[in-house]
Parts: structure tokens; C-alpha cells; sequence
């Protein structure tokens, strides 16, 4: 279900692409003309440049197959299969301390740097600047974006009920992932204009910071094995923090008003490993190879040391563009 949504999206992008690409060739000479020269008049002592700025943003993390869910990668437990997404609000962006956690309960403040928490507490938002560009018959227009968004997903958020309802036997996982990301692209459909429509794609990087705190249950071990590793509690948890970078492919809307507008960007990401995988090394005093026989949740084959984010980051903001 999910891949078919994830190929319909792409589809439904290109053929968007072509039409107003069609569209445009078929344009009188009058009119492309008439664009020429504004752009001409537009490029009188620069570039001819205008920047796009995009805020209040709203942000989800879509997988492209069940098995790509990040917390089924790192755990292979069948509650994750085809689970939900991870997601943020920009108009609160520390959304997750207010609603899920009624603060920083999971500690991750505490494997970041001061210059790092500076950065996450920002809001999410892109910063884009346009220029035009003639491709044969084509007003067209490229850009540079730079930006950042955020999401938090949690063993609870992320579940799929379908394949485990039992709440008590999942792992415990707390993921906030940070994405700063630079790319470029090319609107077809030339330069942005007052109450016009933009279709742009493109191709970027995005640096991956995560941090993660993940843990096991105590209903999913024994209670004499509990007992035998001194535990005590409901849980036992490990905190950590890791960083990579990824590839994506850009596709994207823009709707403009006279200067504010909204921005639907699709960034579709690989299969390149950006997390540490909390799991692969043993939780707490519990040494991997125990997971098989001591831990309901677990399984000590095919964990892998690093995971991927493989899917589609999609970002819906609101837009202002300084003509």
C-alpha cells in the first residue's frame, strides 16, 4: 500500500512536470516576449533573482515499504512493519516536550552540544533563491534552497497495530531526528510570479542528526532474567546520538498569492545509513546475543549496526516571496 502511494506521488509529480512544460511550448511569441523582457528589466544590475522564504511548517516522514520503517530496521520486530510515519509542527517546535513528553523526560539534550541544542530549537523553514534561466524554448528558472526541519517519532506513534496490538510488548524507542538540507533545482514553468503556479524539481543533500532513546520493556523479559541482570523498573533504556548524510530527489508545488503562498516539497530520500542503530550492541547489561532467548521483542539476526531513512520527507509551509 504504502510503495504504491510512494509511486503514485512521483507519477503524479512527473506528468504535473510534463503538462506545463507542454503548456508553456505552446505559448504565442507575443507572450514569451513579453516574459522575455520583463525578465530582461527584472535582470538590470543583478541576476534578476528573487528569494522565497518558507515557514509554519508542517513535516512527515513516509516510509517506502513496510520494512523501511526506521524502528523495524533497527529492532526487525513485526509491530514496525508498514507502522506509521514520523512528523512535526513548526508553529510549536518543540512540540514533542509539550504534548507527548510534558518535557525533556527522554533526555536528549544531554548528548548534544550547547551549539547544537541552539540549533534544534529552531523552527523549521527553507530559504530559496530563483534566478531565470532560458532552456531552448523554454522560460525556465533555477534556484539554490537551503533549510531545516525536524521530526520526533516514538515506539507508540510509529506502531502498526495491524501486525502487534499488544502496546506492552513493543520496544521502547524515543527518535528525533534534525535535517539540515542544501539542494537545487529548476522550475519549468520560469520564473515565479504574483497569484501564479510553480512545478519545480531537483536534487540535494540533507545532513541527518538523530538522537535516540531505546530500551526494552520489563514485560518482555522474564522476570527471573529481569532479576538475574539487576534491573529494576518498568524498562531499561540507553540514550545516543548520531549523524549522516543523504541524497534526495526534489519535487515540489508552490502557489503564490501576491507575496505569501504555500509550498508542498517531496524530498525522496535512499537506502543510505544516517542512524546508529542503539540495538546492535546490547541494551544496557542485556548483551545481544541474550535477545533470542531473554527478550520477546528482539532477535539477535539481522540487526544492523547503522539504519536508513528510505522514503519521502514531505514538507507542506506556508511561503513569502520577496519580488
Amino acid at each position: 500500500m504504502l510503495s504504491s502511494l510512494y509511486q503514485l506521488l512521483r507519477q503524479v509529480l512527473v506528468s504535473f512536470t510534463c503538462l506545463i512544460g507542454l503548456m508553456n511550448g505552446l505559448a504565442s511569441a507575443q507572450q514569451q516576449e513579453e516574459q522575455q523582457q520583463q525578465n530582461q528589466q527584472a535582470q538590470s544590475g543583478s541576476l534578476g533573482g528573487i528569494y522565497r522564504l518558507s515557514f509554519f511548517e508542517f513535516s512527515t516522514l513516509t516510509f517506502r515499504e513496510g520494512k523501511d520503517h526506521v524502528f523495524y530496521q533497527m529492532t526487525k520486530f513485526k509491530g514496525f512493519d508498514g507502522g506509521s510515519g514520523a512528523r512535526n509542527l513548526s508553529i510549536d517546535w518543540n512540540y514533542e516536550k509539550m504534548f507527548l513528553l510534558g518535557g525533556d523526560e527522554d533526555g536528549h539534550e544531554k548528548v548534544e552540544s550547547q551549539f547544537e541544542q541552539i540549533l534544534h530549537s529552531l523552527p523549521p523553514f527553507s530559504l530559496e533563491y530563483i534566478v531565470p534561466l532560458q532552456l531552448g524554448f523554454l522560460d525556465s528558472a533555477v534556484s539554490v534552497m537551503g533549510g531545516y526541519t525536524q521530526t520526533y517519532l516514538t515506539d507508540q506513534s510509529g506502531k502498526n497495530p495491524q501486525k502487534e496490538s499488544n502496546s506492552a510488548v513493543y520496544p521502547l524507542i524515543r527518535l528525533r531526528s534534525h535535517y539540515y538540507i542544501f539542494g537545487g533545482s529548476v522550475y519549468l514553468t520560469g520564473m515565479p510570479e504574483p497569484r501564479g503556479t510553480d512545478i519545480f524539481f531537483g536534487v540535494g543533500l540533507m545532513n541527518v542528526q538523530s538522537t535516540i532513546r531505546a530500551g526494552i520493556r520489563v514485560t518482555t523479559v522474564d522476570p527471573e532474567d529481569w532479576a538475574d541482570y539487576g534491573l529494576g523498573g518498568n524498562g531499561v533504556t540507553e540514550l545516543s546520538a548520531s549523524q549522516g548524510t543523504a541524497f534526495f530527489q526534489r519535487a515540489g508545488l508552490a502557489v503564490n498569492g501576491e507575496n505569501y503562498g504555500f509550498n508542498l516539497d517531496a524530498l525522496f530520500t535512499g537506502d543510505t545509513e544516517v542512524i546508529d542503530n542503539p540495538y546492535a550492541d546490547g541494551i544496557g547489561p542485556i548483551p545481544r546475543e541474550d535477545y533470542d532467548l531473554r527478550v520477546d521483542s528482539l532477535v539477535s539476526n539481522d540487526i544492523p549496526d547503522r539504519v536508513s531513512l528510505h522514503g519521502v520527507l514531505i514538507r507542506a509551509a506556508i511561503s513569502y516571496t520577496f519580488y
